[in-house]
């Protein structure tokens, strides 16, 4: 399967967000210029910025980095008294 990259998730959640680049570049304290060069995989933004877009975007870092966590339901085993006597050697 082939994942996105990061440029297109960026500019997917700026557009969501309903913001222009100037406007992202503005709540970032950059360029506008960084932003299209981040969205066109020219480069891309610093690990420490990512919180920050994050938080703009309304989403977690892990979303915006497009990674999609497993939920994995663990079922608990009940174990009673005689079970761990058993297991004990009791």
């Amino acid at each position: 399967m082939a994942s996105k990259k990061l440029g297109n998730l960026i500019k997917e959640a700026r557009t969501e967000a309903g913001l222009t680049q100037e406007q992202l570049a503005g709540k970032l304290g950059i360029s506008y210029q960084a932003v299209s060069k981040w969205e066109n995989d020219q480069s891309c933004p610093d690990i420490t910025m990512l919180p920050r877009l994050a938080t703009i975007f309304g989403c977690s870092t892990d979303e915006l980095l497009g990674i999609e966590t497993a939920t994995t339901v663990h079922h608990a085993e009940v174990i009673t008294d005689d079970d761990a006597k058993k297991e004990d050697g009791l």
